[in-house]
């Protein structure tokens, strides 16, 4: 049985392990948002618009109703406003959304790596995790976001913004990119860097958790989820190795 990177460790390997992609972050993708505001324009319409005849015919208001409606439903069923983008291989996102619209967060959790099991290729599909080499190919083709994005706009909508994948991106970004600092703010381990409050091992084509997430509570933590993630060992290393980030990266989430 081959434990993941999160399994528990020595401090003294876990801090090597930190290392453990060698990735290059580039500062762009990880730039602060601008401070700048959009200008509004305010339009005066006080000018003789009370004074216009009213046409009790005309539809726009019921249609201009009829539009928050609908958006308002929208909100309150947990699903977004706006279609996601869709491609002749989209994946079947109907499970993931009636998840996250109960706020389903550990079975949210389990479909999402599904989902990115079956993007990434029929092997990283058969073994349970991910093949390496389907997975570089995989972050190489830009085409691939568009899924990727729609996952992460789930996740982000069903939580205000508090988990998905750009949710993990900022919080790295507040970690100055630093391994171990990200893993504590995503209470994925302690803050003395001694023990793992998130774990799983892959053993018989499954990843399964030893210390699960704290579904209860995953929404007042940012970042905590989607936390299950596995990896082949690459040839030369120990233990599996966390690249989600390289699919972060790629994808500028």
């Amino acid at each position: 049985m081959k434990s993941s990177i999160k399994s528990l460790m020595p401090v003294s390997l876990f801090l090597a392990s930190i290392l453990f992609t060698g990735l290059s972050l580039p500062d762009e993708v990880f730039a602060q948002p601008s401070d700048s505001t959009n200008d509004v324009d305010i339009v005066d319409d006080s000018d003789n618009s009370a004074d216009e005849p009213v046409d009790v015919n005309d539809n726009s208001m019921q249609e201009e109703q009829d539009s928050t409606s609908s958006q308002d439903s929208a909100e309150e069923d947990g699903t977004p406003d706006t279609p996601l983008e869709t491609t002749s291989s989209s994946p079947d996102f109907t499970d993931l959304r009636q998840f996250l619209e109960l706020k389903n967060w550990e079975e949210a959790d389990k479909e999402t790596f599904k989902i990115l099991l079956s993007i990434v290729g029929p092997t990283s599909q058969d073994q349970g995790r991910f093949e390496l080499d389907e997975w570089q190919a995989f972050i190489e083709n830009e085409e691939n976001c568009t899924m990727v994005r729609n996952l992460d706009a789930l996740w982000s909508f069903s939580s205000n913004s508090q988990l998905g994948f750009s949710a993990q991106r900022r919080v790295f970004q507040n970690s100055d990119q630093n391994f171990l600092d990200f893993y504590k703010r995503v209470k994925w381990l302690t803050e003395g860097a001694d023990a793992w409050l998130v774990s799983w091992n892959y053993a018989d084509g499954e990843a399964i958790y030893v210390e699960k997430p704290n579904f209860k509570d995953a929404a007042s933590i940012e970042g905590h989820l989607p936390a299950l993630m596995e990896w082949e060992v690459a040839s030369g290393e120990e233990q599996a190795q966390d690249r989600r980030f390289e699919m972060i990266n790629s994808c500028n989430l």
